[in-house]
């Protein structure tokens, strides 16, 4: 799985927590006719979801799709 996360605001409080916290969204991911990943759509929807005020997104696998997606085409999906 991948996780993408927004960049932690600096805090100048002494303990603050060094990683961002709030809602992480688990994102199913969307295919083509031809099993391929939609990157443009993942890229949206990702965005949206940012946008929208999610802290994180995991991505390739949270429905069970992970195992059958190979390394390099997450690679390229996630320089998208």
């Amino acid at each position: 799985m991948t996780r993408i996360q927004k960049p932690a605001a600096p805090s100048d409080r002494p303990g603050a927590h060094p990683h961002p916290i709030g809602i992480s969204a688990a994102m199913a991911t969307p295919f083509n006719a031809d099993l391929s990943i939609d990157t443009g759509l993942l890229a949206a929807h990702a965005a949206r979801l940012l946008d929208e005020g999610c802290s994180s997104l995991t991505l390739f696998g949270t429905t069970g799709e992970g195992p059958s997606i190979a390394t390099a085409e997450r690679a390229a999906a996630n320089r998208r």
